[in-house]
Formats: C-alpha cells, sequence, structure tokens
C-alpha cells in the first residue's frame, strides 16, 4: 500500500527522469543464456498424429519449440523501423510512403523462411516491452485472448505510431496444413 501511494505522488517530470535513468542502467543482451540443443525427434512422426485436430489446442512437444514467446517474435517485426523513420518523413509523398510501408510490411516473411521452430504460446495477459533506444522507439506487446489466440502490439516513435492486432487461423488436413494471419496493422505519421 505504501508503494502505491509512493508512486501516485511521482510527477510526469519525476517518471521521465526515472525512465531516463532506468534505460541507461540496462544492458543489452547479445545472446540466448542457453543454446539450444539438437534433440532427434521425428517431426512428421509428430505431425501425423495432430491431423484433423485444432492447432490452436494440440500440445507440441517442447523440443519444436524456440525460446521466445510470440509476442516477442512478433515485436521482431520493428527491426526494420528505419523504414518507418522514411516513410514519416514530411516531404515524403503518398506513394514514396506506400513504397517503403509495403518493404515493411514484407520484410518479416523473408526473416521466418529458414525459421522451423515454433515460438511459445504467450499466456493470457502476458506482455512484452522492448526499448530500442539505438532506433528511437519503445513497443508493448500483450496477449489479449487465449482461444482464439489474439496478440496486440503498439509501438511508438517521435514520428510515428504503429500498432496491430494478430490473429492466426489454422487448418491441418491429411495434405495440407494452412495458416491464415489475420488481424489489422495500423501506421500514424506524427506531423
Amino acid at each position: 500500500k505504501q508503494w502505491y501511494q509512493r508512486r501516485v505522488a511521482i510527477t510526469p517530470g519525476e517518471f521521465k527522469s526515472l525512465n531516463i535513468q532506468y534505460m541507461k542502467e540496462r544492458k543489452r543482451r547479445m545472446k540466448l543464456p542457453v543454446p539450444k540443443h539438437d534433440i532427434q525427434i521425428s517431426l512428421w512422426k509428430t505431425l501425423k498424429s495432430f491431423v484433423g485436430k485444432d492447432l490452436t489446442r494440440v500440445a507440441i512437444p517442447v523440443h519444436f519449440n524456440e525460446p521466445l514467446t510470440f509476442i516477442q517474435r512478433l515485436s521482431e517485426d520493428l527491426e526494420y523501423s528505419e523504414l518507418l523513420d522514411k516513410a514519416a518523413d514530411e516531404w515524403m509523398s503518398a506513394s514514396e510512403r506506400l513504397m517503403y510501408l509495403a518493404v515493411f510490411s514484407a520484410i518479416p516473411y523473408a526473416s521466418v523462411a529458414k525459421r522451423y521452430s515454433k515460438p511459445f504460446n504467450p499466456l493470457l495477459a502476458e506482455t512484452f516491452e522492448l526499448i530500442r533506444e539505438d532506433k528511437g522507439f519503445a513497443c508493448i506487446g500483450e496477449q489479449v485472448s487465449h482461444h482464439p489466440p489474439i496478440t496486440c502490439l503498439h509501438a511508438e516513435h517521435d514520428k510515428w505510431t504503429f500498432w496491430q492486432e494478430y490473429k492466426m487461423d489454422s487448418k491441418f488436413r491429411p495434405h495440407y496444413f494452412k495458416v491464415i494471419p489475420t488481424g489489422s496493422v495500423h501506421f500514424r505519421v506524427r506531423h
């Protein structure tokens, strides 16, 4: 109770200075604390047992997961935020802005070409915060629904605001596997 009363008493200016101090003291992690182990489990044998089932309700062995949650993987889309910086320039024409946004929206698909591991499913109300001082933006993501899985992401920069709602429909049948990403992505320029 005392902590809550103390937090309410902080003015916005004091909060900003505390946040800046916190950001200066943080060190960025350059590698994962534990490497991924190569375990020989047949992916196809495991997948055959899932035929006809809803993949959002199937328990996949943990060895197939990469050490990230889906919220973290979704925030990786902002790795190329320089394209959003260019799209937000005041002198940019509408067609040039659309070109930068189209390239930005296609880049995440290129980064998953060699990634066969599945990220962990986040828990309901799980959050992830990403602050990139070097790129000048802050991002927060949250799992807002578990079944069906829906993840929201919001990022802010001095020049732009970006937010998205990500949903996924999946079908797994004997002859095909279909994942349909749905949801919406928004980009607003701050002028």
